[in-house]
């Protein structure tokens, strides 16, 4: 009688291989998938930011009496680099509205900047921001200080 011992291989089977780039390759197509979102999220936010830092600047050239608060729609901004922060161009990438309204308080107006870009075709290029900003109604006149015979301002208001 004849007894055949099984050979072992240390080898790996075709099997193996086949099941080994399989699992490879699924991985490697999540990871793209997972790249593709962050990259998507890192533009977003970039979109989110410029649009804020836009809302904002404006929002500050109105206070500063630079901008009239007065009521516009859609106005194309770019930032540039020079003193002035906003030049209106007809191309710009960025559209801007102001509007206002009075507030509960007297002498106070309520101004909301809006500013979203342009031309946006899906709800992924749609970055907007809105700043909403109380201040002092500019159609009121300034009051006048009195002054004193010296020429200082007089004090207004008592002592504690």
């Amino acid at each position: 009688m004849i007894v055949r011992h099984k050979s072992t291989s240390h080898g790996i089977t075709l099997m193996e291989v086949l099941l080994s780039l399989t699992l490879l390759a699924m991985s490697l197509a999540f990871l793209v998938q997972l790249v593709g979102l962050g990259f998507q999220n890192a533009q977003q936010a970039q979109g989110l930011t410029e649009a804020q830092m836009i809302a904002e600047t404006v929002m500050e050239e109105i206070a500063l009496g630079l901008i009239p608060p007065d009521p516009v729609t859609d106005m194309n901004v770019s930032m540039t680099s020079d003193l002035s922060a906003l030049a209106v161009e007809q191309d710009a990438p960025w559209v801007y509205s102001i509007a206002w309204e009075t507030a509960p308080v007297d002498g106070l107006i309520m101004v909301m900047v809006q500013v979203r870009r342009a031309g946006a075709q899906s709800a992924g290029e749609n970055d907007s921001f809105q700043v909403v900003r109380w201040m002092r109604d500019p159609s009121l006149e300034l009051e006048e200080i009195p002054e004193t015979s010296d020429g200082a301002p007089t004090e207004v208001g008592g002592s504690i």
